[in-house]
């Protein structure tokens, strides 16, 4: 591919970070602080540690085997079609699910709140609007990417600055609270998300086969400082308790002690802010899922692939993208409980990630990689500890059967999917 259609291994990066620096680090630390109490923040370097072997496994599967389609490429080539496609899949279905949950999250926490309109009418303009950007030249999308992640993570560095002025002598962890720190698991994973999407663009990365590892391995270590120094920050600034009662963690800007004046002022540059973020997320989202479906297309698994593959003047997967907004669109209309939704797209992502890992200790036996299969077997037991987590969060249902119920839109979503692989196998057959 000509080099004016790559980024730079700087912009992955950030591409990177942006997609995690979502919903998670602004939203999630109430809901964290709601069950672990000042221990909380605890939570994050808990899952990095944990996730660190899926990091260190995705980035060298990505060194393996550079090149679009990613974790529909992997098990593809390594197990079968089959693995390939549910693979593929259910990263799809994953991160779909992400951009809506972060489009709800921006229409009813940020927007509507200061903006009051119709909520179908807001998801129909907002995800309008990130198609068509969407459709831009890949540098062009980089660059747009590379402001937006630097303005995005002012909030971030705020409280990083300003924290120890509010220095809380009551901060204290109690062993209950630190106690409880495993229950903020599916709420801190979510915040991760995103760490590997260098794998889905790493044909559009410039530099040899070893950058996007580089750049997933980078970004994951920068933002889990930067969430961790966040979540302890605000809870000196605001306190445990009303930490809890938060609606988002933005809410810190009310109890830095400013005049009036200055604190509206603040708050509205905050507000702000954080609707940059939300916006600059679902756009990364945007530009990473469709290059995976479109890498699915190539194989011709889906019905009408040679509609999805048609790329734009810009080189970019048009027709894709519009199908991605589509499905982004019903989703945003049809669903909003944030804790079922948090379960239900963790299950679905690490449906992709539990493939990938099979198949890459299927390749380190094949090249007699010893010494490297056992951090792949440290990344299947934290992959069984995250799945376990998100299956027993009490946010998807008190039974198992409340939690069947809840992973429901999942299943039908894989249903439809896997449905339209076999009719497009069958008609390949019969060359219909």
């Amino acid at each position: 591919m000509d080099q004016t259609h790559k980024i730079s291994f700087w912009t992955a990066v950030l591409m990177n970070i942006n997609i995690m620096v979502g919903i998670g680090i602004f939203i999630l630390p109430p809901l964290m602080t709601q069950r672990a109490g000042y221990a909380s923040f605890l939570g994050w370097p808990l899952v990095a540690l944990v996730v660190l072997p899926i990091v260190l496994s995705v980035a060298a599967m990505a060194r393996l085997f550079p090149g679009a389609g990613s974790f529909y490429s992997y098990a593809k080539n390594i197990i079968g079609p089959n693995a390939g496609f549910f693979s593929g899949w259910g990263y799809y279905l994953g991160y779909t699910g992400v951009g809506a949950f972060m489009t709800i999250a921006l229409r009813d926490d940020v927007i509507l709140p200061h903006f009051p309109m119709n909520p179908v009418l807001f998801n129909l303009l907002f995800i309008t609007t990130i198609s068509l950007l969407s459709l831009l030249n890949i540098k062009t999308i980089g660059r747009i990417q590379n402001a937006g992640t630097i303005f995005k993570i002012l909030p971030l560095l705020i409280v990083l600055a300003v924290f120890i002025a509010y220095w809380n002598p009551a901060f204290h962890i109690t062993l209950p609270s630190l106690g409880n720190v495993p229950s903020v698991v599916p709420f801190a994973l979510f915040g991760y998300w995103g760490f590997e999407v260098c794998c889905t663009i790493s044909h559009l990365i410039e530099g040899d086969k070893n950058s996007a590892s580089r750049a997933i391995l980078l970004a994951f270590g920068i933002i889990m400082v930067l969430y961790s120094l966040f979540h302890f920050g605000i809870l000196h600034i605001m306190g445990a308790k009303n930490l809890a009662a938060a609606g988002s963690a933005k809410d810190f800007v009310y109890f830095l002690g400013l005049s009036p004046y200055a604190q509206a002022l603040f708050s509205t540059f905050i507000t702000v802010t954080i609707a940059f973020v939300f916006i600059n997320a679902v756009f990364s989202i945007f530009t990473a899922v469709s290059s995976t479906l479109q890498a699915m297309a190539h194989e011709n698994i889906l019905p009408y692939s040679q509609a999805l593959i048609k790329q734009s003047k810009q080189h970019r997967p048009w027709v894709a993208i519009i199908i991605q907004g589509i499905l982004t669109f019903i989703i945003t209309c049809t669903t909003s409980n944030k804790s079922i939704f948090i379960a239900v797209i963790n299950l679905g992502i690490l449906t992709a990630f539990f493939l990938t890992l099979i198949a890459l200790f299927k390749l380190q036996r094949r090249m007699g990689q010893t010494k490297q299969i056992g951090m792949t077997i440290l990344a299947f037991i934290s992959l069984g500890y995250f799945t376990h987590a998100s299956w027993m969060d009490k946010g998807l249902g008190a039974t198992h059967l409340m939690k069947f119920v809840s992973t429901l839109p999942l299943l039908a979503g894989f249903a439809i999917g896997y449905a339209m692989y076999q009719y497009k196998k069958r008609t390949a057959a019969t060359g219909q």
